[in-house]
């Protein structure tokens, strides 16, 4: 209420915060506000709240729940069935996605790749400058994927 134009999404394992249709000066001041109180709040609580500047959020989630964890209990998962996946590719565009990177960067599979989009520090393999070169990779993969003889809608 106190920032026109944001919004909050409650989500089954996180808050999230939204300013990015505030007003520019005032959004980013209220989130760098917020951030500093919730920190405050959080820093003896098994939580954590991370300010994602690129897309205008904060976020506030479990410690222990991240998509490094979820990648973890994806790859047990498998382990534990006798899977074996063909590819793993993982691509994200924030710092919230670094734990994802970080724990696949500790894995020992073959065909892995993982991509950051945005040049930036990374535990990414590989970079991509914008989301547009991502989209050319997808499509590229989806191509792949489909083969010459796929007939698509």
């Amino acid at each position: 209420d106190h920032t026109p134009g944001s919004f909050l999404d409650i989500g089954e394992s996180c808050v999230t915060w939204h300013f990015r249709d505030t007003d520019a000066d005032y959004g980013l001041s209220q989130a760098r506000l917020i951030h500093r109180q919730l920190e405050q709040m959080l820093q003896y609580q098994p939580a954590q709240a991370v300010l994602v500047f690129e897309k205008q959020y904060i976020v506030v989630h479990p410690i222990s729940i991240h998509k490094g964890s979820a990648i973890r209990h994806i790859m047990r998962e498998a382990k534990k069935s006798d899977t074996i996946y063909d590819l793993v590719f993982a691509m994200g565009d924030d710092k919230t996605d670094e734990a994802m990177f970080k724990e696949l960067s500790a894995l020992k599979i073959n065909n892995l790749w993982s991509c950051s989009v945005n040049q930036r520090a990374t535990h990414a393999q590989y970079y991509l400058d914008d989301v547009s070169g991502a989209l050319a990779v997808l499509q590229n993969l989806l191509q792949e994927v489909q083969g010459p003889s796929f007939k698509g809608k």
